[in-house]
């Protein structure tokens, strides 16, 4: 396919509450405890961190495992378990820093936007996708997976230093408001469900188009944000003779002003 009719739509969160200052004096892991997603590797490292409080929130077939190395080793290791969503976001939202350890090839891991989201600096094995989602000095580090040593040398550095923890917490929350949010990641398919108004063979019936459109636009898509071809969604809607998207569009926001460089 041409690259202009390719857009790579990122794992958004729709409702994580407010940007947190941190301040819990703790580093954070939340996810499933198993061997792929490297607490092993965790706990090997928080053997040279005995002087850094770990929370670990999750469940697995580890669990029992590191409850025994954690209480037989005297590690400042606190194992959470199951916990509703709300309770773990804040937990993460108080933390100094998240790891995620995975060893694995992670597709998009919720749990980073989730950080990204409350602005906890994210420090993560550089491994499929994690390589390219956290970006060093601006929302956090990378260490090498499975090697506990560089885990440690990486959480040391960012432990030892409030101003770089500061910056990076803006740069967090700066890089959720870009790019994962529910306006920034609902405009794709709203643009995509508009373009198929009048085609013919196998598209939604015109009502079914207007049931998606109301959908995303009140789960907050941005009437205004620009997709593939540099359209917005009044333009497609414009295009496709669709009165009753453009109204609604309207009605939403849309800036009846913008221009795409196709007009």
């Amino acid at each position: 396919l041409p690259r202009e009719r390719i857009e790579i739509k990122p794992n958004y969160v729709d409702s994580t509450g407010p940007v947190s200052p941190g301040g819990g004096g703790y580093v954070v892991f939340a996810g499933r405890l198993s061997e792929e997603k490297g607490v092993r590797t965790l706990l090997e490292a928080w053997r040279g961190l005995r002087d850094v409080p770990l929370k670990v929130a999750g469940d697995g077939p580890m669990l029992g495992e590191m409850v025994r190395i954690a209480t037989a080793e005297n590690l400042p290791v606190e194992l959470l378990g199951m916990r509703p969503r709300e309770e773990v976001l804040d937990v993460i939202g108080r933390a100094e820093l998240q790891v995620i350890t995975s060893e694995c090839f992670e597709g998009f891991p919720l749990v980073l936007v989730e950080s990204y989201a409350r602005g906890t600096p994210v420090i993560a094995s550089k491994i499929g996708s994690l390589g390219e989602l956290v970006r060093p000095g601006e929302t956090g580090f990378h260490f090498e997976a499975g090697n506990p040593a560089s885990l440690v040398e990486q959480v040391r550095m960012l432990w030892a230093d409030p101003a770089l923890r500061a910056r990076l917490r803006a740069g967090a929350r700066r890089r959720f408001e870009a790019e994962y949010t529910p306006a920034r990641n609902l405009a794709p398919p709203l643009i995509a469900a508009l373009s198929m108004t009048r085609r013919a063979p196998g598209a939604p019936a015109r009502d079914d188009v207007d049931d998606i459109v109301r959908l995303l636009l009140a789960h907050g898509a941005d009437p205004n944000q620009r997709g593939l071809n540099d359209y917005t969604p009044l333009h497609m809607a414009v295009q496709e003779g669709n009165l009753l998207a453009i109204h609604r569009l309207l009605d939403a926001g849309a800036d009846p002003d913008l221009r795409t460089r196709i007009d």
